[in-house]
């Protein structure tokens, strides 16, 4: 099984593709690519198109079977940073619903806390462990969509802390 996995941003948006193989009687998920796709310039309409271009090309090369992204939570001081990055995540699950994937959802807490242990982990500890994992040096976007994926393989396998 193919899984692609999402961190969305409305300028940087992580990704990732790794390959489980569902014959196996543990989670044991295999690095096959991940990048960010990163929008410097434009309107919030241009790089929702963008980000949704992006993520349709990326399904067509890789072919993926299912998609883990990354919930929004959403503070006070945080919302309107929240309601941009939330249509920008609306362009990127179109995306990837359109194509055909069913879409999973992970709070971040939960993603933190399959990888590290902790719910409450920070990004660094993450990028860590995931750099370590996969055997791969990583942007921070791009190594929190890995740890999506990561978290997608343990969800199929009903092994994730905390649900």
């Amino acid at each position: 099984m193919i899984i692609i996995g999402i961190d969305p941003g409305s300028h940087k948006t992580g990704w990732s593709i790794i390959k489980q193989d569902m014959e196996a009687t543990s989670p044991s998920p295999i690095y096959i690519a991940s990048g960010v796709i990163e929008i410097k310039k434009g309107t919030l309409a241009e790089r929702c198109a963008i980000f949704h271009k992006a993520i349709v090309e990326l399904i067509r090369e890789y072919h993926p079977n299912i998609a883990g992204i990354e919930e929004t939570i959403v503070g006070h001081a945080a919302f309107r940073s929240a309601l941009i990055l939330a249509n920008a995540r609306g362009a990127i699950m179109a995306a990837l619903a359109g194509e055909g994937l069913a879409v999973v959802e992970f709070p971040p807490t939960i993603i933190k806390k399959c990888i590290t242990g902790s719910g409450g982990a920070k990004k660094e500890a993450v990028s860590l462990w995931v750099e370590r994992y996969f055997n791969v040096s990583a942007k921070l976007d791009e190594s929190d969509a890995l740890a999506v994926g990561f978290t997608t393989v343990y969800s199929l396998y009903e092994r994730l802390p905390g649900q």
